[in-house]
């Protein structure tokens, strides 16, 4: 299943390309979640979208770890909209 983060920023945030390179480093530093299989960023799709590679079954794994925590509350206050889904290929 792929889990899908589409980002935003809001005016806050002034330079776009290294507030994309500090998202990347949070997610570069991520701890193993069981049942994550890769996180990929891709850019310039809004702002950035994240694509985080999963068992189905590993979501509660993914709502509970420590990265997410980190994602939310170092970035959701500089978002202006984002749009998560999952879907499988």
């Amino acid at each position: 299943m792929k889990h899908c983060i589409i980002a935003k920023f809001n005016e806050s945030v002034v330079d776009k390309p290294a507030a994309i390179e500090s998202v990347k480093a949070l997610f570069a530093s991520a701890a193993p979640i069981e049942g994550v299989n890769g996180i990929v960023i891709h850019e310039n799709c809004v702002d950035l979208m994240i694509v985080v590679e999963m068992e189905k079954a590993a979501l509660p794994n993914w709502d509970a770890s420590e990265i997410h925590h980190r994602w939310k509350n170092q970035f959701g206050g500089r978002l202006e909209k984002k749009a998560i889904f999952d879907y499988e290929d």
